[in-house]
């Protein structure tokens, strides 16, 4: 605020201004830790959607996109939520939000499950774990026809288990029975091996695009990390960077209250 900061002249000179981030390309890096504050990094992350959707809405369309980054995105859903995510397409923004299962959608009283799921292009799944997105997870791989084949043969009782002999060539009447019978495209197995690979993940794309031409089906998808995992400790581990305007909230010291026993 200007009271805390008047003797920084560098922090209002490099102040953000969210009408700029549309009009001139730049890179910013907000660190809301949960950890710290829960309650107010949610706020503030709420209000940087805002001020960057109402930006937005004010401000004639440029040839530019801004794309918001929003890890851990459950912490801030609430129903104001909804509305920059069904518009905030249209007015020269993307939304990229992470968040940990599909179960997370439904907090604070408002559930956003429906208008992430038709509002977004793009859907991957790094690890589909709980009942609900593997339930979901199958039914939106489509469906599929598989053979089901089927022959009666004589029981060599001295072989036991030592061999598996089952095959219709050895069926008696000479017969085997095929019939296709309709299924998820990925079973809810498939979709528990292919979340258990880091470099495999579960991919659904509304619109079809060039080579992108999936029928809107979850497909799996193996993928590399994008940097080493040497550069992301290194990266993790550096300081908040010491530029101008740049600034760091001190956490306030705690008092310690007297507590009186009788």
């Amino acid at each position: 605020t200007a009271n805390t900061y008047w003797d920084r002249p560098d922090v209002f000179e490099h102040a953000v201004d969210m009408a700029d981030v549309l009009t001139n390309p730049q890179v910013l890096y907000i660190s809301l830790k949960s950890a710290v504050d829960p309650i107010n990094s949610a706020n503030i992350a709420r209000i940087i959607l805002w001020t960057l959707f109402n930006s937005g809405a004010h401000s004639p369309q440029g040839k530019y996109r801004a794309y918001l980054f929003v890890d851990e995105f459950q912490r801030i859903i609430s129903e104001g939520i909804a509305l920059p995510f069904e518009q905030f397409r249209d007015l020269g923004g993307t939304i990229i939000a992470a968040h940990q299962t599909l179960g997370q959608l439904k907090r604070s009283g408002a559930d956003l499950t429906e208008t992430v799921d038709s509002c977004t292009a793009v859907k991957q799944v790094f690890r589909a774990s709980s009942l609900i997105s593997l339930e979901r997870m199958e039914k939106l791989s489509g469906k599929t026809l598989r053979p089901d084949e089927s022959w009666a043969q004589p029981q060599n009782p001295l072989m036991g288990d030592l061999l598996d002999m089952r095959s219709p060539h050895l069926s008696s009447d000479g017969e085997a029975k095929l019939r296709w019978q309709e299924g998820p495209r990925l079973s809810q197995d498939d979709l528990m091996r292919i979340s258990s690979n880091r470099l495999e993940s579960l991919v659904r794309f509304t619109f079809g695009s060039g080579y992108t031409q999936f029928a809107g089906r979850t497909v799996p998808m193996r993928t590399d990390y994008p940097i080493r995992w040497t550069d992301y400790v290194r990266r993790r581990a550096a300081a908040w960077p010491k530029v101008p305007g740049a600034f760091v909230n001190e956490v306030p010291e705690s008092r310690n209250s007297e507590i009186s026993v009788p």
